[in-house]
């Protein structure tokens, strides 16, 4: 992968991450291009070059959310067991819980 390349996919995917926490703390919906600008430096004219529109964006923000989530649950289950088990649902309670947790 050429340098480019690999800066462009870095760059996208820091962006994700700020969108995803833009979208976290206030709701995709309410978040307008304005502040996808904002937080994640970009202008809109690269952003709409990442995604054509703010559903894309919302999706892929979501695709990662999901990964992320996942390979957390998967990792407190891999003990395996009875232990397992109780690590994964105390991690799944632990993340409900937190203030800023709005559901998917």
């Amino acid at each position: 992968m050429s340098g480019q390349v690999t800066s462009k996919l870095t760059t996208q995917n820091q962006a994700l991450g700020k969108a995803m926490d833009l979208f976290w703390a206030h709701g995709a919906e309410v978040a307008s291009y304005a502040d996808l600008v904002k937080a994640t430096g970009l202008s809109r004219k690269a952003l709409y070059a990442y995604w054509p529109d703010k559903e894309a964006l919302i999706g892929d923000t979501l695709d990662v959310y999901y990964a992320q989530l996942v390979d957390f649950l998967a990792g407190l289950l891999h003990s395996g067991g009875r232990a397992g088990l109780d690590a994964f649902w105390d991690g799944f309670e632990q993340i409900a819980q937190q203030e800023t947790w709005h559901g998917c």
